[in-house]
């Protein structure tokens, strides 16, 4: 329940500002206009997600063992142990699929008005 309560609350702060941003500073407040501002909300979302999950599925494990090991047989100083990306990124990032997800949905909504 956490979760959604965090999606709500993001939704509603950078809705909030994204709002008054167009009211106040740009004065054009239309409905395509916040339609087009909510799904590039939403695609940064959804693209810092993906970025997230691939980071988790290890992917670039290998790549970062292998640099280990070039410089392990370099004769360089021992690099210190390491710790995978997919364990530092373990967390899926379901909260920025979610918030990037209602954005989308309200775009498309906005979109069809």
């Amino acid at each position: 329940m956490k979760r959604y309560q965090r999606v709500g609350l993001s939704f509603a702060v950078i809705s909030c500002g994204v709002i008054g941003w167009h009211r106040f500073i740009a004065r054009d407040l239309t409905v395509s206009t916040l339609a087009d501002s909510f799904f590039l909300i939403a695609l940064v979302y959804v693209m810092i997600f993906a970025f997230i999950a691939v980071l988790s599925s290890g992917f670039f494990d290998a790549f970062q063992h292998s640099i280990k090991q070039a410089l392990k047989r370099s004769k360089q100083a021992e690099p210190p142990e390491y710790l995978p990306l997919s364990q530092v990124f373990s967390a899926k990032g379901y909260y920025f699929l979610l918030t990037g997800l209602v954005f989308l949905g309200f775009s498309l909504f906005f979109l069809l008005i």
